[in-house]
């Protein structure tokens, strides 16, 4: 963390706080998403089956909790693109071809292309960026449980689209009678209850909340959690290990 004072790479510590930033507001939007009660209740009479059914189904969440999101995988990706340029200005004045690569496979194509994203770096420097590339130690872990490719996928989604996120409720509880019967649904939950008592029913749901970020289709979709670990993996791991190398 020495180099941090320097001005090699303070610009991309700047993006890494402002990353940081967004991620205390995230948690503090989730939080506040969780104790609005976020359900809608309806019910319905099951004739043929002879049973009352109240259905409490889980509202979406806030568009700005979206927003907020996008704005911390941009400001990571962009301290790792920040990165790589000032490590090649140490070369050239102006090195508007820069960016950090993040490749999940290692072809003639983007061993071309992590070469002309890298020229002027450090030749170590390179070796350690190539050392994280998502295809490296496939054989440890599955492609999508890589921090560097998560980040890559989850920005590229930002940019094309809003980022899909799922909140669920991970545990229920209520205050209800024995005769009352839970069963728990993707979107919240169903109360079964006899047609006669369905007037006796009364309660105000607990939920705890739990909101995923990305898509299952692509192979992506993480928690706060996971956005935090994509954060400290930037600031803690490899900002401080690139910095060794501004001259």
């Amino acid at each position: 963390m020495k180099r941090m004072a320097s001005f090699g790479l303070i610009e991309p510590y700047w993006k890494t706080e402002r990353a940081k930033h967004h991620l205390q507001e995230l948690k503090t939007a989730i939080e506040h998403f969780s104790n609005s009660k976020p359900y809608i209740i309806s019910a319905e009479d099951d004739i043929e089956n002879e049973v009352h059914r109240i259905r409490v189904k889980f509202s979406e969440p806030h568009c700005w909790i979206h927003l907020i999101a996008g704005d911390i995988f941009y400001c990571l990706r962009s301290a790792l693109d920040q990165a790589v340029y000032y490590l090649a200005k140490d070369s050239f004045p102006y090195p508007d071809w820069t960016q950090f690569p993040i490749f999940d496979e290692d072809t003639a194509e983007t061993r071309k292309r992590f070469a002309r994203y890298t020229r002027g770096v450090d030749s170590e420097a390179v070796s350690f960026i190539k050392s994280l590339q998502p295809y490296v130690g496939l054989n440890r872990e599955p492609l999508t449980a890589h921090m560097l490719w998560m980040l890559n996928k989850m920005c590229n989604i930002d940019k094309h689209r809003r980022i899909p996120i799922r909140g669920c409720a991970t545990d229920i509880s209520f205050k209800l009678p024995p005769w009352a019967s839970v069963t728990k649904t993707n979107e919240g939950c169903i109360i079964t209850v006899p047609p006669s008592r369905k007037l006796e029913v009364a309660f105000d749901p607990i939920f705890s909340v739990d909101v995923s970020f990305g898509d299952s289709s692509e192979g992506v979709e993480i928690g706060v959690e996971g956005i935090e670990e994509i954060y400290n993996f930037v600031r803690e791991y490899v900002l401080p290990r690139l910095a060794r190398f501004c001259k």
